[in-house]
């Protein structure tokens, strides 16, 4: 099975802008656990898609470093224009209605990141407690004044914020999202949230509109709104449709807006760089996830890397660069 259209040519935009990366296609059958990236969901809060999602992306990043995008991110310039390959820092962009919690659709950590592994390790308290017990037990101040009536959806964000308090001296870089050319510039400063006329005008726009912009972060909520590329004549809409193999065609159903997530594994301190290309269980058991390997100019081949059967260590996102 394959993506809808928008959201493969969404992931093969990705691809080529990021030159000299390769994908392999995992079969959709196979256990979604990343192939060693990432360990299975701890038992506990019984986990839809989109928490499915969460997990796998905290786990992996926190094991390995690397930088995790939702499939539906539109990408105009390569990762490198937001993501600091060469910082200590934990990277992302803040929430538009709190800029001091970092949003989980893209952001980037270096290898090995402690405020990475709080936050893996928060969310894993999470999912053992259950959300209603977790968030309950989160002192209000400590919480901020705009995430309690997004919970439980947003535990992950909660986890962020006591994670964070724990580690109050870790290195972050927050950037504004709906700061010019930030991923919800467009939807919050000139649609002013307004899902519908964002999704069905967002591809008719020319390309003056996306001035310094890494990417667009189009929601759930806003896919809805947008049709076939081909009804479309503005930039996004033929680069998107210009990224799709000649003989691209699917068939597939998207019963859950939510249900497709992408994971860009760059590893900041590592040798080796993975984009991880992923799909959750939708009603109609419908899985898909890719991964695309980069290696640095010189480096020798080697089997195994981040994808590895061993442990957490072993592989070339356990190595310095």
């Amino acid at each position: 099975a394959q993506p809808p259209e928008f959201v493969s040519a969404c992931i093969a935009r990705t691809a080529e802008l990021n030159p000299g990366w390769t994908i392999f296609v995992v079969n959709p059958e196979d256990p979604i656990t990343l192939e060693g990236l990432a360990d299975p969901v701890p038992d506990g809060e019984p986990l839809d898609v989109a928490h499915t999602a969460d997990w796998f992306r905290a786990d992996a990043l926190a094991r390995h470093g690397g930088v995790w995008l939702d499939a539906s991110n539109v990408p105009l310039l390569p990762i490198e224009h937001w993501v600091d390959t060469q910082s200590d820092a934990l990277q992302g962009f803040g929430a538009p209605w709190d800029n001091t919690t970092m949003e989980n659709w893209a952001f980037a950590a270096p290898y090995p990141c402690a405020l990475m592994r709080e936050w893996r390790d928060q969310f894993r308290r999470a999912i053992e407690q259950g959300f209603d017990a977790y968030n309950d037990a989160i002192p209000p101040a400590q919480l901020g004044c705009c995430l309690a009536n997004r919970l439980p959806y947003l535990t992950q964000h909660a986890a962020w914020r006591v994670a964070r308090h724990n580690l109050p001296s870790a290195p972050v870089r927050l950037m504004p999202s709906d700061g010019p050319g930030g991923p919800f510039d467009l939807l919050v400063n000139r649609y002013g949230g307004d899902s519908a006329a964002f999704g069905q005008q967002l591809l008719d726009l020319p390309q003056s509109d996306f001035d310094n912009t890494g990417f667009v972060k189009v929601r759930g909520v806003d896919r809805q709104y947008i049709g076939p590329l081909a009804s479309y004549h503005g930039y996004l809409a033929t680069t998107l449709t210009a990224a799709l193999p000649d003989d691209y065609t699917s068939t597939y159903y998207e019963a859950h807006s939510d249900s497709w997530w992408i994971g860009l594994c760059c590893g900041v301190a590592a040798a080796t760089f993975f984009l991880g290309i992923c799909c959750g269980h939708t009603c109609g058991q419908v899985g898909f996830r890719a991964l695309l390997r980069k290696r640095r100019r010189g480096e020798a081949e080697r089997s195994g890397a981040l994808l590895g059967k061993g442990g957490a260590g072993d592989g070339a996102g356990a190595q310095g660069a």
